[in-house]
């Protein structure tokens, strides 16, 4: 697996906007991984999957590690990418 996957962080926050959903955002730089995450599925081709669900409600989030790159895809949307990192909307 690609070096890189135990220096980011998965955060989670109320999304302003709108109640009941949660913003995420993977940033480089730390190894604080959020409650929520369930777990890490590795894939023969290098890939790998971290899985969690969005307490806020119940829905399944997955963020896809692809050559040393995350990639979040939430179950609705993913909104936005940065020189820092991806956000979506959980």
């Amino acid at each position: 697996m690609s070096a890189g996957l135990s220096d980011t962080i998965l955060a989670a926050s109320p999304d302003p906007t709108k109640p009941g959903r949660r913003l995420f955002a993977i940033t480089p730089g730390s190894t604080v991984l959020p409650t929520d995450l369930r777990g890490l599925i590795a894939a023969s081709d290098g890939t790998a999957t971290l899985q969690g669900v969005d307490n806020a409600d119940g829905d399944t989030v997955d963020v896809f590690l692809v050559a040393g790159t995350l990639y979040p895809f939430s179950v609705k949307r993913v909104t936005a990418f940065t020189g820092s990192g991806l956000v979506g909307v959980a």
